[in-house]
């Protein structure tokens, strides 16, 4: 009687008639259930929640930006030019997915660096590990070093990881379980939200920067006028001196009623406006969610237990010591030590579900 084909060509013996049929193969990530699913997980959390309500978020930002991108070319070009600068603007944000542009900003904006051989001899094991568990080709990502003094690791763009010289310093396991949450930013497509928001928001953050500065120089401006004035006007007598100040004073308090009074007709044309004030903390509160969401994702790579003991080191505490409340409200991390009581209780609650512990023993 002849065998069944097994998987990859392997034989396996004939069965009884009625018999129950032999077990399917063990999985490569039965060790960790959690990881098998991970492909379908992210694969689906793309195109909702986290990353939709940023986006959602940006929107008044980007309206902001096509009005200015707008306005502007139509004040120099024909309609022609109006309508190909704007529709470049608009296909301008393909450029995050192109590496020599990422390289670029990398090195540029970011000011990072390639590691050297030593570095990348300490990076390449770990890296290799984590995305061979995640299911991903770590040749698909792009390595690099910051050279700030801190212990911190970021991911960027498409592609773009970095990590400081301090995190070479880790534990292999610790290293690997850092790098695990920079390729859950990757996995979860926060890097590309990031991006594309910081992108299209760019023409309106810099009219408003530069409305700011010119707001600002106009009050200097008047103020250093009526400093020099009044000493020259009191040689005329004390009622000119005082007609200059008072003359100074109305010019400062109108000065600083204009923004609120080109607010005021700007938001009939544009109310959306409006919104743009409270969206700092609102997005600040997703880009912390976000934060625990990677943290879950180097859990199911099987590397939860170890990126608590990296949030829980006195150095990565000290630094949230020192955030004063303001700062808190508008960053975007968590406290460390809130980022590693949630980690601790998504493992307990997945163990519980699981049974036994997921992640391999620590050597």
């Amino acid at each position: 009687m002849k065998g069944e084909q097994g998987a990859e060509g392997s034989w396996v013996p004939p069965r009884e008639h009625g018999a129950a049929p032999p077990p399917p193969p063990q999985s490569k990530h039965a060790r960790f259930p959690n990881v098998g699913a991970l492909r379908d997980t992210l694969s689906l959390s793309r195109l909702h929640g986290l990353p939709l309500t940023r986006w959602l978020l940006a929107v008044p930002w980007f309206l902001t930006s096509a009005v200015v991108v707008w306005q502007f070319a139509g004040a120099v070009l024909n309609t022609a030019g109006l309508i190909l600068v704007f529709l470049g603007w608009l296909a301008s944000g393909a450029l995050a997915w192109w590496p020599p542009f990422e390289s670029f900003l990398a090195r540029v904006a970011f000011r990072l660096r390639s590691p050297t051989a030593a570095e990348r001899a300490v990076l390449g094991p770990a890296w290799a590990t984590v995305t061979r568990r995640a299911g991903r080709s770590a040749g698909r990502y792009r390595l690099w070093i910051s050279d700030a003094d801190e212990l911190n690791a970021v991911a960027y763009a498409g592609r773009t990881v970095a990590v400081t010289r301090q995190v070479l310093e880790l534990p292999p396991r610790s290293l690997a379980a850092v790098l695990a949450h920079e390729l859950g930013h990757h996995l979860e497509w926060h890097t590309h939200v990031s991006l594309l928001i910081y992108w299209y928001s760019l023409p309106a953050r810099i009219f408003l920067w530069l409305l700011s500065v010119a707001w600002s120089l106009a009050i200097r401006l008047v103020a250093l006028v009526v400093q020099v004035a009044r000493p020259l006007a009191s040689v005329f007598g004390a009622g000119s001196a005082s007609i200059v100040s008072l003359m100074g004073s109305l010019v400062l308090l109108a000065l600083l009623a204009l923004p609120l009074v080109v607010l005021f007709v700007v938001v009939q044309h544009y109310p959306w406006l409006l919104l743009i004030p409270v969206l700092p903390p609102l997005a600040a509160a997703l880009e912390r969610a976000e934060e625990c969401r990677s943290d879950q994702i180097a859990a199911n790579l099987g590397f939860g237990r170890d990126l608590v003991d990296v949030l829980r080191r006195d150095d990565v505490q000290r630094h949230d010591a020192e955030v004063s409340w303001r700062q808190r409200l508008l960053a975007s991390h968590p406290p460390a030590e809130a980022r590693a009581r949630r980690l601790e209780q998504y493992l307990a609650a997945r163990d519980v579900q699981a049974g036994p512990a997921q992640e391999p023993p620590r050597r």
